[in-house]
């Protein structure tokens, strides 16, 4: 679960950045599916009711939904390197990806990125700031086609920058956590070929801006499960595209990746495995609670 726990990360506002050219917005395309896992991990609402508000206030709800990237640090972190920190220097990581970076939730009227929870888990030992871009809907390869764009509204109605903008506004970064492809396997046209040509090029992005990446597989889902006690073709087409994604990019990032600038694999299973009775998972199947 990205929701951080009684320890929880705060927001912090971006620092200022240098102007820059004149806005570009960026529309995701919709599709319709037959099923909510199989959609993708898209989620705009239409006519959004109230949200739940367990306990906060309108302005941290609004903060909740603000602006991309957001910036999170643990909850006694300062401005100075923390003390006890095993280095004096402040580390930077981005996490950028889709709405399950994002952290949405409650269909979502709220959202709890897993880079709040890393933020707290590396303190005290490391003293770091995490920022956070998560495009709902948006699939890798409008991520490739979007990397310079200063202003992007996603399928959840946020809006967020271009993985590239984002590198040369805020960086630079130590690391760069790429989590993408769900909303890609949506798709039964998107081959294994396609979607890592799509999340290689956005490593290759933070690489020509001597930023290291974690290549973060793509996560399980409703569908991934099903398709093991299913005989429907297409869940099985949907999970062998989903194995053989993970698969080249773990291999990638062993060998010519890590040559490249790719610092670590994540394998997302284990660490979120789905269950039918997880509470890791939001009921729609496909997001992380």
């Amino acid at each position: 679960s990205g929701r951080a726990g009684p320890r929880a990360a705060r927001a912090e506002a971006p620092a200022p950045v240098r102007a820059m050219s004149s806005a570009s917005r960026s529309e995701p395309s919709s599709s319709s599916t037959s099923s909510t896992a199989s959609a993708g991990a898209r989620g705009s609402k239409v006519g959004r009711p109230a949200a739940s508000h367990h306990g906060l206030d309108g302005a941290e709800l609004e903060r909740e939904r603000g602006p991309m990237p957001q910036r999170f640090v643990a909850a006694n972190g300062h401005g100075e390197a923390m003390a006890g920190a095993a280095s004096a220097r402040r580390w930077r990581i981005l996490a950028f990806g889709d709405s399950l970076t994002a952290g949405y939730w409650d269909e979502g009227d709220r959202f709890a990125p897993y880079g709040a929870a890393l933020a707290e888990a590396l303190a005290p030992e490391f003293d770091a700031e995490v920022w956070v871009c998560g495009l709902s809907s948006l699939t890798a390869l409008q991520m490739v086609k979007r990397l310079g764009l200063k202003k992007i509204r996603d399928g959840a109605d946020r809006t967020g920058k271009g993985l590239q903008r984002i590198l040369l506004e805020e960086g630079p970064f130590d690391l760069v956590c790429i989590m993408a492809g769900t909303n890609d396997l949506a798709s039964s046209h998107n081959t294994p070929t396609m979607l890592l040509s799509s999340l290689l090029a956005l490593h290759a992005a933070c690489h020509e801006l001597r930023a290291r990446t974690v290549a973060m597989s793509v996560p399980p889902n409703a569908n991934t499960r099903r398709s093991l006690s299913s005989s429907s073709r297409r869940l099985a087409a949907y999970r062998s595209r989903w194995e053989e994604t993970n698969k080249r990019l773990r291999e990638w990032a062993a060998g010519v990746g890590s040559r490249d600038g790719a610092a670590l694999f994540v394998e997302t299973e284990p660490l979120v495995p789905f269950t039918g009775d997880s509470e890791l998972w939001e009921e729609d199947g496909l997001h992380l609670s």
